[in-house]
């Protein structure tokens, strides 16, 4: 399919986010087939950037605090005003999760421009999904812990809701899912009541190897590493468990190994690590928190020097560390959620361990430090899978594959 003019609503979307998918498939859109592409975002003063890599970051006003709890019409309307004015013009239109809003763009698009295709791409786990089927088949009715009054505005606001999304789902010509789990449960239970298995595509998330490329780093030997174990996120969040690999270190032996966690610091988690070197003095040197990187080049380096990168979150959709970990050959020890098992190959290059397991983690821990882990195997098979699966050439490449055959199937010539 040859898509001249391309535009991502993401209304919010940051710089910091445009390397992950929101900004991604844009640039490498505009990369390969030569599409012109734009994100359309707010006029606010932290969204401001003119472009990110060829890509034009539009600007719409954005609607008064407040006004979505009035009116879905009034939060679009500036929205729907840029759909007027270009969606003749626009062949694809990629909008990002299951929302209300994203229902109202995809019928003004399709009013004015029928044959334009929609893609939607889901961050969708396991647990948001067995919510959603839940919530489709009947936690509709159930009153419990509400009174009649909080039941009838539940109703109404479900309805409401599932309409939109409903609608969202049959306007989408390409579903897009990130994990190889999350695509067969889709591919057999549908959403919300709809069958889509005619339009989904798998589309994980990647590395951004020209961006890396950008920076002039040069992908480090495993020789040539480091013993340091990467962490990095919201360090603190409960979700992302961080204190789970802090206790798992505090029941090691060390020895030449250092853990690093990267991310902002939450006050919780600051007072949880004081409290932990004062009981633990030999671990104040060998457990560090850099704090927030923004720098990518900075933290690209960390990831290049380290052998090792945990990942001890409770939920997480897909996991985007994870395949910045790949890249650079870091032996992945994650807790089964997200794109866990995609990333290790269902565990063969990498460990999966149960979330909130600490015991388990430090028994992995504890084999790569003492070398019993085979690293120089491992360290070749997770950039090969890195380079195979996980850049966004290729799954950009790949999913408009998949584009050309759901429009065969439908009879379209591409």
């Amino acid at each position: 399919m040859n898509f001249k003019n391309a535009a991502a609503f993401f209304p919010g979307i940051t710089w910091e986010m445009c390397y992950k998918d929101a900004g991604m498939i844009m640039v490498y859109l505009r990369k390969l087939y030569d599409t012109h592409c734009v994100y359309v975002n707010y006029e606010e003063k932290n969204l401001h950037f003119e472009s990110f890599r060829g890509v034009e970051n539009v600007k719409v006003r954005k609607p008064a605090d407040g006004l979505s709890r009035l009116s879905l019409g009034m939060t679009t309307k500036n929205l729907r005003n840029y759909i007027r004015d270009n969606a003749a013009s626009i062949d694809l239109i990629v909008l990002y999760h299951v929302h209300s809003i994203n229902s109202v763009i995809a019928r003004e698009y399709k009013k004015i421009n029928p044959g334009g295709r929609v893609l939607l791409k889901l961050d969708m786990s396991g647990e948001v999904y067995s919510r959603y089927r839940l919530w489709n088949q009947r936690k509709l009715f159930d009153k419990s812990n509400r009174s009649l009054k909080e039941h009838l505005l539940h109703l109404r606001n479900s309805f409401f809701h599932l309409k939109h999304f409903r609608r969202l789902i049959d306007l989408s010509d390409y579903i897009v899912i990130e994990t190889s789990a999350m695509f067969d449960t889709l591919q057999t239970g549908g959403l919300f009541g709809r069958d889509v298995s005619g339009k989904l595509i798998h589309m994980p998330n990647g590395a951004d190897e020209f961006g890396i490329e950008e920076t002039g780093i040069k992908l480090k030997t495993f020789q040539e590493k480091e013993n340091l174990i990467l962490n990095i996120g919201r360090i603190g969040d409960p979700n992302k468990n961080c204190e789970m690999l802090a206790e798992a270190a505090s029941m090691l032996d060390l020895r030449d190994w250092k853990i690093v966690f990267i991310g902002e610091v939450y006050p919780e988690f600051q007072g949880y690590y004081d409290k932990l070197v004062l009981d633990n003095p030999a671990l104040k040197d060998k457990i560090v928190l850099t704090g927030a990187i923004r720098d990518k080049k900075t933290l690209y380096e960390y990831y290049n020097r380290a052998k090792v990168f945990t990942m001890t979150s409770y939920r997480e959709s897909f996991g985007i560390v994870l395949v910045e970990a790949l890249h650079f050959g870091n032996y992945i020890i994650a807790t089964d959620t997200g794109a866990a098992r995609d990333v290790t190959s269902g565990g063969t290059i990498g460990r999966i361990i149960p979330p909130g397991d600490t015991d388990a983690l430090a028994r992995e821990l504890a084999k790569v430090i003492s070398g019993e882990t085979p690293f120089d195997e491992k360290f070749r098979r997770s950039t090969e899978l890195s380079r195979e699966k996980f850049n966004w050439e290729k799954i950009v490449l790949n999913s408009m594959k998949e584009i050309d055959k759901i429009e065969a199937r439908r009879g379209t010539k591409v």
